[in-house]
């Protein structure tokens, strides 16, 4: 991630009480408590979490002879090298660690217009992975931004636990004339030759060959709209759409991880640009809505699962919390899908798989409940592992708040609010927890975490049905709103250090009480089990 980028992020995304981060990973790590590691209170139960050290970007999640291999940046606590961490999975929740697969050891490749420096230091940057000739390749970018750097696997080993590195780049920015080239993402077209696009001053640069080895730089795949994305762009990503003919382009910057939908054409010529033609907004109008999450989310990437026939996505969740030897985690994996209602939109959605580490039946299960303005239910003691299920027919509140809005007499703040508190300690001010809340005023519906609004995009097709799935996972929650609609990832870290273990939950309601109040149509809440994911980094 460019270091300026990330003081940009955490300025604006920076959860309280979660301490800041700085731009390197090795001030990260030298605000890092010392001592022994362990894993406390706010540690996540089933996220990919280092329990020490900072883990930030994924790279290359790829499915390979049985198992999916995830390689996100790490810098450890005992020497601030940043590398490429390794981590293999059977079902995408119980990962194992294995050695790094890349460390840095060729400093000298950095040694052009860029000064040598301490950043130098902290190796390889985001990659990406492609199968040529039954043999898994690596590609990174560096610290430098001066090259795009290549490893090879030993393809006998299932466990891609062996990588041996190109002794010189694979290609450079002063080969290329740019100033400097980062995030390298590859693909292989239908005419067998091999695409690659990566981070450039003007675009995403496109790059052909044949073989793997020798790179053309035939063009830009999508160019930079100078005016909002000369500085702040990052981690570019380009995926097809499983079961369609629309392609994904991606890259993150500083008001998220923005999207755009469109036609892609190959252009059967390696000297020859291929073609991708946007059917949606482009990227700098669709900044608002446009977003694979709007909350604390960034560096996502993608890779496509050959068994599920599904587009799988990590994040990088930038946040620590006092007192603690770690930093950053992984999101929660999520499939990428058209929306079944808007063919022009996406969905992202979490992988059926968080399904089966749920208790066998809810801890709690309310249906069918009219929930009156002032009225409360607190539940004990259910914990700080939970995936939440809420369902809401706010027809009749939408309809109420427009036609007051609109009619005579006219009164332009009629509102209801319905509010679910997690991490609640039962004996401590009700200030200290997590509070999710879904208002509805004038016809309209927002979601707030923590005091940032989300304005819900509901369609005629919904009738005023509005469903959330909120996973909580200690300090980490992810919200999913209308099966995928929209996402948000928060961080919490209570102040107080309460047992965690033993955080009730609250329901509310509040809003006008001359007009009834918000029909809940079923609130469900399973416990999650702790899937040990990450434990020894």
């Amino acid at each position: 991630i460019c270091p300026s980028l990330l003081i940009s992020l955490m300025q604006q995304a920076r959860p309280v009480p979660v301490r800041p981060m700085d731009a390197f990973p090795e001030a990260v790590i030298d605000s890092l408590p010392r001592g022994e590691t362990k894993i406390n209170e706010y540690h996540s139960a089933f996220h990919l979490q280092p329990t020490s050290g900072h883990v930030n970007d994924p790279s290359a999640p790829i499915y390979y002879k049985g198992m999916y291999h995830l390689f996100p940046q790490y810098t450890p606590s005992s020497n601030k090298q940043q590398c490429w961490a390794h981590v293999i999975s059977e079902d995408l929740l119980h990962w194992t660690l294995l050695e790094s697969a890349i460390e840095p050891d060729m400093r000298y490749h950095c040694n052009g217009p860029y000064p040598e420096s301490a950043a130098d230091d902290n190796g390889a940057w985001v990659g990406d992975i492609s199968i040529v000739s039954g043999t898994p390749v690596m590609v990174y970018s560096v610290a430098c931004q001066q090259y795009v750097g290549r490893a090879s696997a030993d393809s006998t080993n299932p466990q891609l636990s062996n990588w041996t590195k190109q002794e010189r780049p694979m290609l450079t920015a002063k080969e290329i004339g740019v100033p400097w080239i980062r995030d390298p993402v590859t693909w292989v077209g239908e005419d067998e030759d091999h695409r690659m696009i990566a981070d450039c001053p003007n675009g995403a640069c496109l790059f052909k060959s044949e073989d793997f080895v020798s790179w053309t730089h035939v063009g830009e795949l999508i160019k930079w709209r100078q005016e909002r994305f000369s500085q702040f762009k990052d981690d570019p990503d380009f995926f097809a759409l499983p079961g369609t003919d629309k392609h994904i382009f991606k890259v993150s910057t500083v008001e998220g991880d923005v999207w755009i939908m469109g036609k892609y054409e190959e252009v059967h010529d390696t000297h020859k640009p291929d073609l991708f033609t946007p059917i949606v907004e482009d990227l700098v109008q669709g900044m608002t809505s446009q977003k694979l999450d709007f909350g604390y989310f960034y560096a996502s990437k993608s890779g496509y699962d050959p068994i599920s026939k599904r587009q799988i996505l990590f994040g990088w969740i930038p946040y620590q919390c006092r007192h603690t030897t770690w930093s950053g985690a992984m999101s929660i994996p999520r499939v990428v899908s058209v929306d079944p209602l808007r063919p022009t939109s996406i969905i992202t959605f979490p992988i059926d798989e968080t399904k089966t580490i749920r208790s066998s039946i809810p801890i709690v299960d309310l249906q069918e409940e009219i929930m009156t303005p002032n009225q409360y239910r607190t539940i004990p003691k259910v914990g700080a592992q939970l995936d939440i299920e809420i369902t809401l027919d706010l027809k009749r509140n939408m309809e109420l708040g427009y036609a007051f809005l609109t009619g005579k007499p006219h009164r332009p703040s009629v509102w209801w609010l319905f509010g679910i508190k997690v991490l609640l300690d039962d004996m401590s001010d009700e200030e200290d927890s997590l509070d999710i809340q879904v208002v509805t005023m004038n016809g309209n519906v927002k979601i707030y975490h923590q005091n940032h609004s989300m304005q819900v995009n509901m369609y005629d097709e919904d009738k005023g049905v509005l469903s959330l799935r909120v996973l909580v996972d200690r300090s980490i929650t992810e919200t999913f709103v209308q099966g995928g609609r929209m996402a948000k990832t928060v961080t919490y870290c209570p102040k107080k250090f309460q047992k965690l273990d033993s955080s009730a939950l609250k329901v509310y309601c509040k809003g006008d009480g001359m007009n009834g109040g918000i029909h809940l149509k079923s609130l469900k809440v399973w416990g999650m089990a702790d899937t040990n994911g990450y434990r020894d980094v």
